[in-house]
């Protein structure tokens, strides 16, 4: 398989889940009401990018286990899964490049800051996985023959907290799901603690009901992470060379 992961590091990300963090007495449990100032209290909770690195390396994890090929000290580590990531909020950040294995996205993820900023425009960010993924783009075709591997899935995770800044975005967005859509590549979609029009764009880019998440706190996007590794390993094609 080949999968993009397309996330959100907007600054609603820097918001508190309702998960305790037991490691710390005192921390800035940022809120929709207090953005951006800090408000030192107690007690302490996760915040939301904690929360969504947790559940990367779950996904991480699963696919590993679920991986006949890979070997952490391998070079390259898997001869069947390619990953990739990008990060987003009113921009696109520099992309982690999709490559054999999960170590480098999983590094890509845990880097990006705990206390995100910025709104909210996944466009450019989902146009980069679909060009690196898109049946025109030979790479991954190219990729996967040179490890013997007939056929492969492709797959991007579109993740959010939030809405898109303004409509004419959503509009793009959706636009670009189609596209991605239309071409063949599932998209699983995790609408993380969003509001009402975040839910209704993340289920319109959602290649099926099926692909759809709507988790409310750090338990249930670790939950559905993991299910979304498991889903995508799940046909057997994808993992036999």
């Amino acid at each position: 398989m080949s999968l993009y992961l397309v996330l959100d590091r907007s600054g609603s990300m820097a918001f508190k889940t309702d998960t305790l963090d037991k490691s710390r007495n005192s921390c800035d449990n940022y809120t929709e009401q207090s953005w951006p100032r800090v408000a030192f209290t107690t007690p302490c909770y996760i915040k939301k990018m904690a929360s969504l690195q947790a559940a990367v390396s779950y996904l991480v994890d699963t696919l590993n286990k679920s991986d006949p090929s890979y070997n952490q000290s391998g070079n390259p580590e898997s001869e069947l899964i390619r990953t990739g990531a990008i990060a987003y909020n009113s921009a696109s950040f520099s992309a982690q490049k999709i490559t054999w294995g999960t170590s480098a996205t999983k590094r890509y993820v845990d880097s990006i800051p705990a206390v995100p900023t910025g709104g909210t425009n996944a466009y450019p960010s989902l146009t980069t996985a679909y060009n690196a993924l898109r049946g025109s783009n030979p790479e991954e075709r190219t990729r996967h023959d040179e490890k013997g591997n007939k056929m492969f899935q492709r797959f991007i995770v579109f993740m959010t907290d939030g809405e898109m800044t303004n409509s004419s975005i959503d509009g793009q967005v959706r636009s670009i799901c189609s596209s991605i859509k239309e071409d063949g590549i599932k998209i699983f979609t995790v609408a993380f603690m969003a509001p009402d029009k975040g839910k209704s764009l993340l289920k319109y880019c959602a290649s099926s009901p099926d692909n759809y998440f709507e988790p409310d706190n750090m338990e249930e996007i670790v939950a559905a992470f993991g299910e979304i590794a498991r889903k995508a390993a799940s046909v057997p094609t994808r993992l036999i060379n």
